[in-house]
């Protein structure tokens, strides 16, 4: 397997989240982007909290299956490790996050790593879909979309959450986050991110995942999401939900 000398926004997460999977390339994109605001790793920190608590209540209701679409490296606390009675196919585009994946899970009998473009959720692996999450079966399945839709058009949301509802069994739920206009105060983090990286109001992001409907207690702060002791001093970076078919 080579490695990458790109870095990618999922390894660069596993530098902040204290993980070992990562390349020197990601590394030094963490540096660069810790030496603009020096709180991104508490940001990502708490970011991946999100995804424990909100898993772990939808695993309380009743759901054993999620789909995790931009997975990056399923460590660190990643929804099979939140969760760890449940299955879990971990998806992404990075042919090395995937293999590397795959190594990780592969002492795990519930979980696996697969090819997915978010971007057309027709590539999901469909013999992964079956054997990972058997999806003939008709409960409800847990779908993580956090970390991803920033990097995505508003049509491309819209087009990926629409896929989603009409993939899922009802009562289905979907994890989602979205970036708020915080970074709009670090331009020069924003000139290394480029044009393709957007930006949203909480209203505007339930608009674009409907059918869906954003469950109680509706769009927060990740920090605060189900917290009952949030860290109040770091600036709303990202909002967070759930919402359920």
């Amino acid at each position: 397997m080579d490695v990458p000398v790109i870095p990618n926004t999922g390894r660069i997460l596993d530098v902040w989240l204290g993980g070992q999977h990562h390349t020197s390339a990601d590394h030094e994109a963490a540096q660069l982007f810790s030496g603009i605001y020096e709180r991104f790793p508490e940001v990502f920190q708490t970011l991946r909290q999100y995804i424990v608590r909100a898993s772990q209540q939808l695993h309380q209701q009743g759901i054993d299956r999620f789909l995790v679409l931009g997975a990056g490296i399923p460590s660190c606390g990643n929804v099979h490790e939140a969760v760890p009675n449940a299955r879990v196919l971990y998806t992404d585009i990075d042919p090395y996050n995937i293999e590397l994946g795959k190594q990780l899970l592969e002492n795990t009998s519930r979980a696996d790593y697969s090819y997915c473009d978010a971007n057309d959720f027709s590539t999901c692996d469909k013999d992964a879909l079956r054997q990972v999450l058997e999806t003939s079966d008709t409960s409800p399945i847990g779908y993580v979309v956090v970390g991803i839709t920033v990097f995505m058009r508003d049509e491309a949301v819209s087009a990926l959450f629409q896929s989603l509802y009409e993939h899922a069994p009802a009562g289905s739920r979907v994890i989602f986050d979205l970036d708020s206009h915080a970074l709009s105060h670090f331009p020069e983090a924003l000139a290394i991110l480029g044009d393709n990286f957007h930006m949203r109001t909480p209203e505007d992001f339930a608009t674009l995942i409907q059918p869906w409907r954003v469950s109680e207690p509706g769009i927060q702060p990740v920090q605060s999401w189900n917290n009952h002791q949030p860290n109040t001093d770091l600036p709303v970076f990202m909002y967070g939900g759930i919402a359920k078919k």
